[in-house]
């Protein structure tokens, strides 16, 4: 009777960490792509770059929490889209900093429906 007490209270514990892992990774997501769409303007080089420069201190802050929880590509992914934005915006380039921070925020979302609970998610 004490293992079957035990695998049950086991099986909450890990059910409700997955549940809490996946609210949180979802919201932290949600807060990080609303951040960006702040902080990086599509029609100002400079105002995009200062923008980059503080998106890569929260995504720094972020990360430690992600690596325990996602894959190494898509994070990678995320810091790729990040120095585009940056590029584009030290070469002046408008097309390339909207065209990089679409691709960033479509990344993100992306992240976002599979770390909710979802048949996508499971397989």
């Amino acid at each position: 009777m004490k293992t079957l007490i035990s695998a049950i209270a086991i099986l909450c514990a890990v059910i409700l960490t997955t549940v809490f892992v996946a609210i949180y990774t979802d919201k932290l997501l949600e807060d990080f792509g609303e951040k960006i769409d702040a902080a990086i303007p599509e029609d100002n080089c400079q105002k995009a770059y200062e923008g980059t420069l503080k998106i890569e201190k929260e995504y720094d802050r972020i990360k430690s929490y992600f690596v325990l929880f996602m894959r190494e590509n898509d994070l990678r992914e995320t810091e790729i889209c990040i120095k585009d934005i940056k590029s584009a915006a030290t070469s002046d380039d408008l097309p390339g900093i909207a065209a990089a921070k679409n691709r960033l925020l479509l990344h993100l979302e992306q992240l976002r429906r599979l770390s909710v609970f979802s048949m996508e998610a499971i397989f």
